[in-house]
């Protein structure tokens, strides 16, 4: 009987030390499984907080949209645009057209003719200076006259006219 109860006691042992390191490693497992747990409650802690400050951006821009114009003013806008477009590109071709009729000699004959009042104002007074000078030869009084002379400015060319004949 005794070898019996030693048996028996040898198996009960083995058995324990079985169940002593089986609940070692259980424990084990269930640290780090209390341990993956946790890292994972803060992972979805941190998602919240992401998800959060994601919605409060997508708030953000729902106001900006909501500020910014609407398709439909835009639309609007661009009609007006193009037709704005279209009235001025019709006045430019009839400003074009007009220009045309316009030939590179009739430029010329306005500068000719510029060139010419340019002259006769300088001719004009050179005879005045003479007329002074005999007028004081002879004792003549020199009548009280206006003189006009012309200013020499040179009025430009608008763009139209500029590339038109270049």
């Amino acid at each position: 009987m005794h070898n019996n109860l030693m048996k028996r006691f040898q198996k009960e042992l083995k058995t324990n030390t079985a169940q002593v390191e089986q609940i070692a490693t259980l424990s084990l497992e269930n640290r780090d499984l209390e341990k993956k747990l946790q890292d994972v409650q803060r992972k979805i802690e941190e998602l919240h907080r992401e998800n959060e400050a994601l919605q409060a951006r997508i708030n953000a821009v729902g106001i900006k949209e909501r500020i910014t114009p609407s398709k439909r003013d835009l639309m609007a806008d661009l009609r007006k645009v193009s037709q704005e477009r279209d009235r001025l590109a019709k006045e430019r071709k009839k400003f074009k057209g007009e220009l045309k009729m316009l030939d590179k000699g009739f430029f010329e004959e306005l500068e000719d003719l510029k060139y010419a009042l340019q002259q006769s104002a300088r001719l004009n007074s050179a005879y005045e200076k003479a007329l002074r000078q005999l007028c004081s030869q002879t004792g003549v009084p020199f009548p009280k006259i206006t003189t006009t002379t012309p200013k020499q400015h040179r009025r430009k060319r608008t763009r139209s006219q500029a590339r038109e004949f270049r």
